[in-house]
């Protein structure tokens, strides 16, 4: 089973990548968020507090809570936080879901 990490999940983007997964097996996705919003209530598996994509520690941050909660990939729902990733693209500790 593939673990991702949808961030921020409660974007329209995150919100449709939801839907597009739904019925998909042996994919898990989880949702992701800095600020508490609706993704909290689409994603059956979710977590809070993760850090903004500004934070000058965001790559070494958000591989700790990939971490945690066992992804396998982080699927980017906002353009700052796929700029971010791509900024430290050696740093990540699990796949990036981009073009």
């Amino acid at each position: 089973m593939s673990k991702i990490l949808v961030f921020p999940c409660g974007t329209e983007i995150g919100l449709e990548i939801s839907r597009s997964f739904r019925g998909i097996k042996d994919v898990e996705l989880i949702g992701g968020s800095s600020v508490d919003d609706h993704g909290r209530f689409v994603y059956k598996n979710y977590v809070g507090g993760l850090p903004f994509a500004d934070d000058p520690d965001f790559v070494t941050k958000i591989n700790v809570h990939a971490k945690a909660v066992g992804a396998d990939l982080i699927y980017p729902a906002h353009d700052s936080v796929l700029e971010a990733l791509a900024r430290d693209p050696e740093g990540m500790d699990c796949g990036v879901v981009s073009s």
